[in-house]
C-alpha cells in the first residue's frame, strides 16, 4: 500500500497502485507527480469477546 501527502491540503491518501493519475480525495488536487511513500500497515487486535461472538454464531 502506498502513500501520498497532498500539497495543497496536507492530508493523505492511499492506494496500491501509484503508476495511474492519483487525485486528491479530499480537495482533488492532481498528486500524480507527488512522490509515493509505503504506508505502515497496522493490525489492529480484534477483542477476545468478538472471536466469542463470532465462533457462537457459526456453532
Amino acid at each position: 500500500m502506498l502513500r501520498k501527502t497532498c500539497t495543497r491540503c496536507d492530508k493523505r491518501s492511499f492506494s496500491s497502485d501509484a503508476s495511474n493519475r492519483w487525485i486528491c480525495p479530499y480537495c482533488q488536487k492532481d498528486l500524480t507527480h507527488v512522490l509515493a511513500e509505503p504506508s505502515e500497515m497496522r493490525c489492529r487486535r480484534w477483542p477476545l469477546r468478538v472471536f466469542k461472538l463470532i465462533r457462537s454464531r457459526n456453532s
